[in-house]
């Protein structure tokens, strides 16, 4: 799993104050990207320039009205797939629906039925954020953090998941931590990867237990089968071998006594 400490903000402040410069000129990514040089993710330049917006008047056309539509449909659609990666691996949580339906007075993109490890840190609740974090960032970055400690206030420990990153040292509050969703997700599929070899070692050596068990078994029956035969031809061998001596010893008699007549009766009818 990556080790992921943040973007230092000397990376990040010249992106984000040539986009606040450019800002009524609406720039593109790649314009941000020439101009500074920048080896920052296309996604978080796109993310700062996006967030310069905050700083002009709202657009109200029916460009700017769809707009701010789409990209609440991706923040949408980001969170959901983020809350369904702890749904399919068997994580027992409510979402902000359910917690609603509770009426429950905080509610976290994610409220775990028990605290579970993310990261190395116990969390009973997850925040997702489709953006990047940032100290700069207008309006939000003070809303994030008053949201972030009154989660820890009500409910406790818990952690806070940033799409794209955030920028080190940034949100800094006891109780809460704070992620970028790429290492989230490879934790929770290393440790789910880790369960299911350690299901399968135990279930492969219930199997050649019971297997050895079975094979020892059948040997000695095929043992036993063939130590019982080899008995009983003994036997009948031993309980053979006294008759037919005694027919060998009776059948020698009676020739002799045979051939005993045969010569007394020659004897008789040829007088010397």
């Amino acid at each position: 799993m990556s080790n992921y400490t943040g973007i230092p903000q000397p990376i990040v402040a010249p992106v984000w104050e040539l986009a606040l410069r450019l800002r009524f000129q609406k720039p593109n990514v790649e314009r941000i990207i020439k101009t500074t040089k920048t080896t920052l993710d296309p996604a978080i330049v796109s993310a700062l320039i996006d967030a310069t917006a905050r700083r002009l008047p709202p657009d109200n056309t029916s460009t700017g009205v769809e707009k701010r539509n789409r990209r609440r449909e991706r923040a949408k659609c980001a969170e959901d797939a983020f809350v369904a990666s702890f749904s399919r691996l068997g994580y027992g949580f409510l979402n902000q629906v359910q917690q609603k339906k509770e009426l429950m007075n905080v509610t976290p993109d994610i409220l775990f039925m028990e605290p579970v490890l993310i990261c190395g840190h116990l969390c009973r609740w997850l925040e997702f954020k489709d953006f990047f974090g940032f100290r700069a960032n207008p309006f939000v970055a003070a809303q994030n953090k008053k949201q972030i400690r009154n989660y820890v206030t009500k409910i406790g420990d818990g952690a806070v998941v940033y799409k794209l990153g955030y920028e080190t040292g940034y949100m800094k509050i006891p109780g809460a931590a704070i992620f970028r969703e790429k290492e989230v997700i490879e934790g929770l599929e290393l440790q789910s990867r880790s369960q299911m070899n350690r299901m399968d070692l135990s279930a492969s050596g219930h199997s050649k237990s019971d297997r050895e068990i079975t094979e020892s078994g059948e040997r000695s029956i095929k043992h036993a089968q063939e130590d019982g035969k080899v008995h009983k031809t003994k036997l009948r061998h031993i309980a053979g071998a006294g008759p037919t001596s005694n027919r060998k010893k009776r059948h020698h008699k009676r020739s002799a006594r045979k051939k005993q007549k045969i010569s007394t009766a020659t004897r008789n009818t040829n007088p010397h």
